[in-house]
């Protein structure tokens, strides 16, 4: 068993490859890909009248990248948390930046990609696969695998290194935007509306910077989970902890821990549904009157949801930070 800290996916990064504002003009083709390397493909579709009224030969389209996010929810620390000396990232502030950016063309599309696919690569002279190579191999692997594309890409969104990119390879756009939130690739293409080809793109690697004001939602949101309660709760609670899932409106039901198990029935009336003799813990049944100690979340422990039962138990013990305690 692993404990992994927020940014524990991090390594050191070299330089940005690629400076600032990148922009090109036709010739150009009409695909977008993904990859890490090639992982993934997006299409466009394209809404009429999107850009100005009238017969307007090209479709303006915004293409938001995000990759390796590593459930930076809260701000990163150190140097996963900047770019050169700017703090930068944390999803309070990533909110905010996406919908100023979102805000600037009705045709915008939000991508992101985490994982690597288990596939093989068409590099020239040899097939290779990504499974088993090191973080550091992907750069130099980068240019054949572009190299290997078809002509009709132009734009290929990378991820996995964690490296921040906007460069050109084999008269491909190719970008990445670092890791933890710190960066949001935006890529514009105007769209031939007679052709549906790409005419022209730009591509800006933007810094999520920490000086907005934070997403309140999105705060609230991050503050309601992210400390763990331990409580101790008798077989009796629950019992009747398992039976506030079920609800006349629909159910909200709790996710468990390895060996602890339960049945219910659909067909029995509300409050009746689980029977305490079928609740086991390690294949051992439950005492009703015996004391357990769960582990839960802040918000849950004070009755969230509608999960009262918690407020009953005891000897509460907390404090702990659900990402500093997150088993992977």
């Amino acid at each position: 068993m692993a404990l992994s800290a927020p940014g524990a996916h991090r390594s050191p990064e070299p330089p940005s490859v690629g400076d600032g504002q990148r922009k090109r003009e036709p010739p150009v083709r009409s695909k977008l890909a993904g990859s890490a390397a090639v992982a993934f493909a997006v299409g466009l579709a394209l809404t009429a009248g999107a850009t100005s009224a009238g017969k307007a030969k090209t479709t303006e389209v915004q293409i938001l990248g995000l990759n390796d996010f590593h459930g930076a929810l809260e701000e990163p620390g150190g140097s996963g948390g900047r770019i050169g000396t700017t703090n930068a990232g944390g999803v309070g502030y990533l909110a905010p930046h996406v919908d100023q950016l979102r805000a600037t063309n009705p045709n915008t599309l939000f991508v992101s990609r985490r994982r690597v696919r288990r596939r093989r690569l068409p590099l020239p002279r040899r097939q290779r696969r990504l499974q088993g190579l090191r973080r550091d191999d992907l750069p130099a692997l980068l240019p054949p695998i572009v190299d290997a594309m078809e002509d009709a890409i132009d734009v290929v969104v990378t991820g996995h290194t964690n490296w921040a990119v906007n460069c050109e390879i084999d008269g491909k756009i190719v970008t990445r935007a670092a890791s933890n939130g710190r960066l949001i690739t935006d890529i514009d293409l105007s769209i031939s509306r007679a052709t549906k080809d790409v005419v022209s793109a730009t591509v800006d690697n933007k810094i999520v910077t920490r000086v907005v004001p934070k997403a309140p939602a999105l705060t609230t949101l991050v503050e309601k989970y992210r400390t763990q309660v331990v409580l101790s709760c008798t077989g009796t609670q629950i019992d009747a902890l398992l039976e506030q899932q079920f609800r006349a409106a629909g159910s909200t039901i709790l996710q468990v821990s390895d060996g602890f198990a339960y049945t219910w029935s659909a067909g029995a009336p509300l409050g009746s549904r689980v029977d305490i003799g079928a609740i086991t813990l390690d294949g051992t049944p439950l005492v009703a009157d015996q004391s357990y100690r769960i582990t839960t979340n802040n918000f849950l422990a004070t009755g969230g949801d509608g999960f009262t039962v918690f407020t009953g138990c005891t000897d509460a013990l907390g404090g702990e930070i659900d990402l500093d305690a997150l088993v992977t």
